[in-house]
């Protein structure tokens, strides 16, 4: 992801992470870019502990819209949201993780040469 992106998708999280609201600059980690395990397709920004949570729980909203039923958490409620309208979308363009382009390029070359320029 182009630094320029990345700093605008921090922009529009307001420099928080959108599932529980932390302030993203202010962990010991910086934040972690967080993208779809299937596709490699970027989503936003995250804490460590709710990027963790999302590896451990998966991508379904469904289920993270029931949990914040059944716990009165909003912070499942937000999960729901975020899977369902990722902050990367407002960015207008798709971004994909670099171990999803390495693995394109390995396994079909006139896919890699499609992405070459890809974002």
């Amino acid at each position: 992801m182009p630094e320029a992106a990345y700093r605008s998708l921090l922009q529009i999280q307001s420099a928080a992470c959108p599932i529980c609201l932390k302030p993203l600059l202010e962990q010991a980690r910086g934040p972690y870019v967080d993208h779809e395990h299937i596709t490699g397709r970027v989503r936003g920004l995250l804490c460590l502990t709710c990027n963790l949570l999302l590896g451990r729980l998966g991508d379904d909203p469904d289920r993270f819209a029931k949990r914040a039923v059944a716990n009165g958490e909003p912070a499942y409620a937000r999960a729901a949201d975020y899977l369902r309208a990722p902050p990367a979308e407002a960015l207008g363009e798709t971004f994909f993780t670099r171990r999803i382009r390495f693995l394109v390029r390995r396994m079909d070359p006139q896919l890699a040469a499609m992405l070459a320029n890809f974002p």
